[in-house]
């Protein structure tokens, strides 16, 4: 899709260079452009845990904060020296009503990407509920760590089984133990057993479950 959107955009988007180190933009900032990896390596940041790494040239990045008209969801900094295509918010919105093909191919890649949440949708919200009935019975009782709670939130949303969390808990049991922390959501990421966009979603929730809780 990078190639049919360069091939006809070429006065209006730009490629632009970042050195290792650079943030390509930070968690709840205001976005309005849609980027595309030509080159290098992006790590993807939660609440400042090292969720993912993406390094997949033509990877689309950004896209739901000008799409949906939200806040970053995610920090994105790169660890090496890259190379993006930027393609302006406007100009998305534009190519969705002029251009059906490349349109219909930007909406199917969010689509896809928000597919597998939105079938959790009910599921999320009764977990929601049910964790806020719970709270102050989890105040009276010996507090779990953070890292576990929050893979239960995988596990009560359906995400992965029990088998799954003991494996990514024993695996950061084990990290630890060698002196690498390596945060749950980032385990459940290389492990195949959850979607970048699905870690983002339940760390939001735990905060927000978080702030109930207080």
């Amino acid at each position: 899709m990078s190639e049919v959107i360069n091939s006809q955009t070429l006065q209006i988007i730009e490629r632009k260079k970042y050195k290792a180190g650079e943030y390509l933009f930070k968690q709840g900032e205001k976005g309005n452009n849609l980027y595309i990896l030509q080159d290098g390596e992006i790590e993807v940041y939660v609440d400042d845990q090292l969720i993912d790494i993406i390094s997949e040239q033509g990877a689309i990045v950004g896209e739901a904060a000008p799409l949906l008209k939200q806040p970053r969801s995610a920090t994105l900094k790169f660890s090496k020296d890259s190379e993006v295509i930027v393609v302006p918010g406007d100009y998305i919105d534009k190519i969705i009503l002029s251009n059906p093909e490349i349109g219909f191919n930007i909406l199917k890649m969010v689509i896809e990407r928000l597919n597998s949440a939105n079938k959790q949708i009910v599921r999320l919200t009764k977990l929601v509920q049910h964790y806020k009935k719970e709270i102050e019975k989890i105040k009276g009782e010996k507090e779990k760590s953070q890292e576990y709670r929050l893979g239960e939130l995988f596990y009560q949303a359906g995400i992965i089984t029990k088998a799954q969390l003991e494996d990514c808990l024993k695996i950061q049991k084990e990290s630890a133990e060698k002196g690498i922390i390596k945060p749950l959501g980032r385990i459940l990421i290389e492990k195949g057993y959850a979607t970048s966009f699905q870690v983002i979603q339940i760390m939001q929730l735990q905060k927000s479950l978080m702030k109930e809780k207080k």
